[in-house]
C-alpha cells in the first residue's frame, strides 16, 4: 500500500468529519433559534409568569444587566461615549447605544460567541482523541445542556467569560505539542491565543485574569518539565525546551498588568470582599511565601463576604466554614473539589427555588447532574487512556484548578453551578470520549471473538 492510500485510510474519520466552520454555524444557528424562541414565543406567551420583559427570565442578574445597559446607552446618547465603562453592561451599552435598547440585538453576537466556544471545545478534545467526529460528539452536551441557554438566550457575563477560558486552555494545549518548537509561528499563535482569551475574561471578570496568571504557574511548570524529557540530551532538543519555557513565562508575565487588580473585584454570588477589619481576622503563616499567603487571605476574605452577603439564599453551602489561616484554606481543597464537580447533591434535588429562574435551573440541574456523573464516571477511563498526552494534563489541571477555587471562595451552589460550566464541561467531554473510546474497544473485542470463530 502506497503511503498516500495510507494517509487516506488513517485519516478517513478526518475525511468525512465535519469541518471546524460547519460545527461552528450549527451552533450559531441553534443558538439564535433558541434565543429567539425563548425571547418572543417560550416566556412571553408560554411561560408569562416567568417574564420580566424583554424576553428574560425573571429572578436572574441579567434583568439588572439588561436595564444598567439601556441606562447606559442613554447617557451615551445624550452626553457621548465618554459616559462608557468597561463592564458587561458597558458592552451591551454600546451595542443599544447604536441598535435598539433591547436585548433581541445580542442575539446574534451571543450565538457568534456560543460557537466559538463549541469550537474551541472541540479542537481541545481532538487534541486528545486525535478524531474530529468523536471530538464533535463529546461537545454535544456543552451546546445542548438546557443551562447553556441561560447564557446563551440572556445578557450574561459567560457569553464572553467561557470562551474566554477555553481560548486559554487551546494556547496552553499547541505550546504542549512537539511540532510546536520546529517554527515561531505556532508558539506566537499559542500566546495570541492566551491573550485573547483572557482580554475576553478580563472585560466581564477581571479577577479571571489573575486566575489564569496563578493556574498558568503550575501549568508552566508542568509544561517544562514535559518540554524537558521530550528534548532528550540533544543540545538542539534542550534548546528548543529552554525556548518552550521562555515562551511560557513571557506568556505569564504579558498577563500580568492586566492581572494586577485584586480577587477582591469578584462580586458572583455576593462575594464582594470587606476591607480593613476583616482582613484582621486572618492569622499570617510564617512557613509560606508572604505574597502567597495574601492571595489565601484574600480568598478567605472573598469566602467571608460570600458566606454574610446572602444569608437566605436557598442554594447557599458551607456557609460556617469560614478560614482563619493558611492551613484552613488548604484543608477545605478536597471539600471544595467535591462541590465543584459534584453539586448540586441528590439530597438538595427535591428543593424549590424561591424565583422564576431558580425554579428552573432546579430542574434543570436535577437531569443534567445525573449526566454529569455518568460522564465523570468514564472520565477516569480517559485519564488512564490518553495518560501519556500532556494536552490531556494541562485540560485536568487547569479545568480542576478553576472549579476549585470557585468551590473555595463562594458558598452558593447556583453561582458555582453557572461559572463552573466551562471548567465541568470540559471534563464531561472527556468522560464522552472515555465512554466512545470503551465503546470502541468492545466492539473491537466483540468483532476479534466472532472472527475466532
Amino acid at each position: 500500500m502506497s503511503e498516500m492510500s495510507s494517509k487516506r485510510v488513517g485519516n478517513t474519520g478526518q475525511v468525512r468529519a465535519m469541518p471546524l466552520w460547519a460545527i461552528g454555524l450549527v451552533a450559531f444557528l441553534y443558538t439564535v433559534t433558541m434565543a429567539v424562541l425563548v425571547q418572543f414565543l417560550i416566556l412571553p406567551h408560554m411561560f408569562p409568569q416567568w417574564c420580566a420583559g424583554h424576553g428574560l427570565l425573571a429572578g436572574g442578574d441579567w434583568v439588572d444587566f439588561h436595564f444598567s445597559a439601556a441606562a447606559l446607552a442613554d447617557s451615551i446618547r445624550t452626553v457621548g461615549w465618554s459616559e462608557w465603562e468597561r463592564s458587561l453592561e458597558g458592552i451591551v451599552g454600546a451595542i443599544y447605544a447604536v441598535t435598539e435598547p433591547e436585548p433581541w440585538v445580542m442575539i446574534p453576537i451571543n450565538g457568534a460567541f456560543s460557537a466559538l466556544a463549541v469550537i474551541i471545545l472541540v479542537v481541545i478534545i481532538e487534541s486528545v482523541v486525535n478524531d474530529r467526529r468523536t471530538a464533535t460528539w463529546c461537545a454535544v452536551p456543552f451546546l445542548f445542556y438546557p443551562s447553556a441557554l441561560l447564557w446563551a438566550t440572556q445578557i450574561h457575563k459567560d457569553v464572553f467569560f467561557i470562551p474566554g477560558m477555553l481560548l486559554v486552555l487551546y494556547g496552553w494545549i499547541i505550546l504542549a505539542r512537539q511540532d510546536t518548537w520546529y517554527g515561531w509561528t505556532k508558539p506566537l499563535k499559542a500566546w495570541i491565543m492566551v491573550l485573547l482569551g483572557t482580554g475576553l475574561v478580563w472585560i466581564v471578570r477581571p479577577y479571571g485574569a489573575q486566575m489564569i496568571l496563578g493556574t498558568g504557574v503550575l501549568m508552566a511548570f508542568f509544561l517544562s518539565v514535559v518540554l524537558a524529557v521530550r528534548a532528550g540530551r540533544g543540545v538542539i532538543g534542550w534548546s528548543r525546551a529552554t525556548a518552550g519555557v521562555a515562551v511560557v513565562w513571557c506568556i505569564l508575565a504579558s498577563l500580568y498588568p492586566i492581572s494586577r487588580k485584586s480577587y477582591s473585584d469578584m462580586n458572583d454570588g455576593g462575594a464582594v470582599a470587606y476591607a480593613g477589619s476583616q482582613e484582621q481576622l486572618w492569622t499570617p503563616a510564617r512557613w509560606m511565601p508572604g505574597r502567597a499567603d495574601a492571595v489565601l487571605r484574600t480568598m478567605a476574605v472573598m469566602r467571608r463576604a460570600s458566606a454574610t452577603g446572602y444569608p437566605s439564599a436557598q442554594s447557599n453551602i458551607d456557609t460556617n466554614v469560614l478560614f482563619h489561616c493558611s492551613l484552613d484554606v488548604i484543608a477545605y481543597i478536597p471539600r471544595a473539589a467535591q462541590i465543584a464537580f459534584f453539586a448540586p447533591f441528590p439530597s438538595d434535588w427535591m428543593v424549590s427555588g424561591k424565583s422564576a429562574g431558580a425554579v428552573v435551573m432546579r430542574h434543570v440541574s436535577v437531569i443534567e447532574t445525573i449526566g454529569v456523573y455518568m460522564c465523570l464516571l468514564f472520565s477516569l477511563f480517559a485519564l488512564w487512556r490518553w495518560r501519556r498526552l500532556a494536552s490531556l494534563w494541562l485540560a485536568v489541571i487547569y479545568c480542576f484548578c478553576m472549579m476549585v477555587f470557585y468551590a473555595l471562595v463562594v458558598c452558593n451552589v447556583g453561582t458555582i453551578y453557572r461559572v463552573r460550566y466551562a471548567f465541568l464541561m470540559t471534563w464531561v467531554a472527556l468522560g464522552m470520549a472515555g465512554l466512545l473510546e470503551a465503546l470502541k474497544m468492545m466492539r473491537s473485542r466483540r468483532g476479534l471473538r466472532n472472527g475466532g470463530r
